[in-house]
């Protein structure tokens, strides 16, 4: 019989995997969809993961048509990052559709999506797989590094960033990376020569991750 998830608080698209114990769950930037991100699907096809596609709760209009946020701009967006990541939580909670729980979701997020999966995965009650954070920035630096649990201290996290992102400044960035590395021992920022998007490089990275954090689950009985 196939999964299905159902009333969740965000529209969506899940791609079942037969088998799976596991899933990724993809937040997309300000400005896309869920649709934008959907081009990984078959690159990230792995055997152990279901994939789960979430859009942002707000529009956001561009003049190629209809996209989404994730929270306004500044200065009004710590509001919106709270109440996005609260979202995903219940998004998280509702894994138990399908007979998984938070524990066994990687959160994948770009942009306004990185910002997201960093915020729900450090600050709130579930402690998730993994995070993959791509072209994005950690709000509130200090405040997760003084507030996170001993969980969510070891959870596995690969950030990347562009030397040359014109959007996102990658030194900024850096050094939010670098407040939480200094009590997040299994977190990996790397920067590299691109500008605020995903590279092909990137992907072997993503896959390598994302094994590794199932495999590591299976060492701890998980």
């Amino acid at each position: 019989m196939s999964k299905q998830l159902s009333e969740l608080p965000l529209e969506h698209c899940f791609y079942e995997r037969p088998g799976a114990s596991r899933v990724l769950i993809c937040l997309h930037g300000r400005g896309d969809s869920m649709n934008g991100l959907m081009w990984l699907r078959h690159y990230l096809d792995l055997s152990e993961f279901h994939q789960l596609y979430l859009n942002a709760p707000d529009s956001w209009p561009t003049p190629y048509g209809k996209g989404y946020s994730w929270y306004p701009m500044k200065p009004d967006h710590k509001t919106g990052i709270f109440r996005s990541a609260e979202l995903v939580s219940q998004v998280l909670d509702s894994l138990s559709q399908i007979g998984l729980k938070a524990s066994d979701a990687i959160l994948f997020g770009f942009s306004q999506g990185a910002v997201i999966s960093l915020e729900t995965a450090l600050s709130r009650r579930s402690d998730v797989l993994g995070v993959i954070a791509i072209s994005g920035f950690v709000f509130e630096a200090e405040r997760l590094k003084n507030s996170m649990n001993t969980n969510q201290k070891i959870t596995p996290v690969l950030m990347t960033h562009g030397f040359q992102d014109s959007v996102l400044d990658y030194e900024i960035t850096k050094n939010q990376a670098e407040i939480l590395k200094s009590v997040m021992p299994n977190l990996r920022f790397e920067g590299m020569s691109k500008e605020h998007h995903i590279v092909n490089q990137e992907i072997d990275w993503y896959r390598d991750f994302l094994l590794a954090c199932h495999r590591e689950a299976l060492r701890n009985g998980k």
